[in-house]
Protein backbone atom coordinates (compact mmCIF):
# COMPACT_ATOMS: atom_id res chain seq x y z
CA UNK A 1 0.00 0.00 0.00
CA UNK A 2 3.05 2.25 0.99
CA UNK A 3 4.31 2.01 -2.91
CA UNK A 4 1.14 2.74 -4.26
CA UNK A 5 0.67 5.37 -1.85
CA UNK A 6 4.21 7.02 -3.26
CA UNK A 7 3.21 5.75 -6.77
CA UNK A 8 0.44 8.46 -7.04
CA UNK A 9 1.98 11.05 -5.10
CA UNK A 10 5.12 11.34 -7.53
CA UNK A 11 1.86 11.17 -10.51
CA UNK A 12 0.23 13.78 -9.06
CA UNK A 13 3.59 16.05 -8.73
CA UNK A 14 4.25 15.52 -11.98
CA UNK A 15 0.53 16.39 -12.97
CA UNK A 16 0.89 19.58 -11.20
CA UNK A 17 4.17 20.73 -12.39
CA UNK A 18 2.85 20.09 -16.27
CA UNK A 19 -0.16 21.64 -15.94
CA UNK A 20 1.78 24.64 -13.88
CA UNK A 21 4.33 25.31 -16.63
CA UNK A 22 2.39 27.59 -18.47
CA UNK A 23 0.89 29.61 -16.00
CA UNK A 24 4.52 30.79 -15.60
CA UNK A 25 5.27 31.90 -18.90
CA UNK A 26 5.52 36.05 -18.67
CA UNK A 27 2.57 37.89 -20.47
CA UNK A 28 3.09 41.67 -20.88
CA UNK A 29 1.63 44.50 -22.55
CA UNK A 30 -2.26 45.83 -23.12
CA UNK A 31 -5.13 43.68 -23.77
CA UNK A 32 -8.87 43.86 -23.64
CA UNK A 33 -9.09 40.41 -21.92
CA UNK A 34 -9.97 39.67 -18.20
CA UNK A 35 -8.03 37.40 -16.71
CA UNK A 36 -9.99 34.14 -17.46
CA UNK A 37 -10.46 35.06 -20.87
CA UNK A 38 -6.64 35.75 -21.25
CA UNK A 39 -5.57 32.31 -19.82
CA UNK A 40 -8.20 30.56 -22.01
CA UNK A 41 -6.35 32.47 -24.75
CA UNK A 42 -3.19 32.49 -23.71
CA UNK A 43 -2.97 28.54 -23.77
CA UNK A 44 -4.28 28.48 -27.71
CA UNK A 45 -1.93 31.18 -28.47
CA UNK A 46 0.95 28.98 -27.06
CA UNK A 47 0.01 25.59 -28.26
CA UNK A 48 0.07 27.58 -32.07
CA UNK A 49 3.05 28.90 -31.41
CA UNK A 50 4.77 26.05 -30.28
CA UNK A 51 4.09 23.90 -33.28
CA UNK A 52 4.05 27.10 -35.69
CA UNK A 53 7.95 27.55 -34.25
CA UNK A 54 8.60 23.82 -33.81
CA UNK A 55 9.35 24.59 -30.10
CA UNK A 56 8.30 23.40 -27.06
CA UNK A 57 9.70 26.35 -24.94
CA UNK A 58 8.22 30.14 -24.55
CA UNK A 59 9.85 32.71 -22.85
CA UNK A 60 7.48 35.19 -22.77
CA UNK A 61 4.17 36.73 -24.49
CA UNK A 62 3.93 40.55 -25.64
CA UNK A 63 0.56 41.81 -26.34
CA UNK A 64 -0.51 44.53 -28.27
CA UNK A 65 -4.35 46.11 -29.34
CA UNK A 66 -4.40 46.54 -32.44
CA UNK A 67 -7.58 47.61 -33.28
CA UNK A 68 -11.17 48.10 -32.02
CA UNK A 69 -13.81 47.31 -35.15
CA UNK A 70 -17.64 47.78 -34.44
CA UNK A 71 -19.63 44.65 -36.30
CA UNK A 72 -21.75 45.47 -39.07
CA UNK A 73 -25.45 44.59 -37.87
CA UNK A 74 -28.79 46.06 -39.49
CA UNK A 75 -30.32 44.81 -36.52
CA UNK A 76 -28.80 46.65 -33.93
CA UNK A 77 -28.30 50.58 -33.56
CA UNK A 78 -24.76 51.80 -33.99
CA UNK A 79 -24.79 52.70 -30.11
CA UNK A 80 -25.20 48.96 -28.80
CA UNK A 81 -23.37 46.90 -31.73
CA UNK A 82 -21.11 44.67 -30.31
CA UNK A 83 -17.20 45.78 -30.87
CA UNK A 84 -14.68 43.37 -32.13
CA UNK A 85 -11.07 43.86 -30.60
CA UNK A 86 -8.22 42.63 -32.76
CA UNK A 87 -5.09 41.99 -30.70
CA UNK A 88 -1.37 41.16 -31.39
CA UNK A 89 0.07 38.35 -29.11
CA UNK A 90 4.12 38.13 -29.76
CA UNK A 91 5.44 34.53 -28.73
CA UNK A 92 9.23 34.67 -27.97
CA UNK A 93 9.79 30.87 -28.39
CA UNK A 94 13.94 28.87 -29.07
CA UNK A 95 14.97 32.65 -30.17
CA UNK A 96 11.85 32.69 -32.46
CA UNK A 97 8.93 35.65 -32.69
CA UNK A 98 5.78 34.49 -33.40
CA UNK A 99 3.32 36.83 -33.85
CA UNK A 100 -0.51 35.85 -33.36
CA UNK A 101 -3.41 37.58 -34.14
CA UNK A 102 -5.93 37.36 -31.65
CA UNK A 103 -9.49 38.61 -32.25
CA UNK A 104 -12.13 39.04 -29.27
CA UNK A 105 -16.00 39.59 -30.27
CA UNK A 106 -18.22 39.49 -27.05
CA UNK A 107 -21.45 36.63 -27.60
CA UNK A 108 -23.93 39.26 -26.48
CA UNK A 109 -24.57 37.01 -23.41
CA UNK A 110 -21.41 38.69 -20.78
CA UNK A 111 -19.30 36.08 -23.08
CA UNK A 112 -16.47 36.31 -25.72
CA UNK A 113 -15.43 34.63 -28.82
CA UNK A 114 -12.24 34.27 -29.15
CA UNK A 115 -9.80 33.33 -32.26
CA UNK A 116 -5.80 33.12 -32.94
CA UNK A 117 -3.99 33.40 -36.17
CA UNK A 118 -0.56 33.20 -36.70
CA UNK A 119 0.16 36.52 -38.40
CA UNK A 120 1.60 36.37 -41.86
CA UNK A 121 5.01 38.47 -42.38
CA UNK A 122 6.31 39.68 -45.56
CA UNK A 123 9.37 37.41 -45.11
CA UNK A 124 7.28 34.29 -45.71
CA UNK A 125 6.73 32.10 -48.47
CA UNK A 126 3.16 32.28 -48.94
CA UNK A 127 1.98 27.96 -49.87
Amino acid sequence: MELNTKLCMSALLFLSTLSGCMAFVPVNGESTAGNVLKSDTKAKVVLLAKAYADCNRIDSIRTEILEFKPIQSELLPAQTRPVRVDERWTVAACGKKVPVLVSFVPDGMGGTYYSVTVEKTEKEPVL
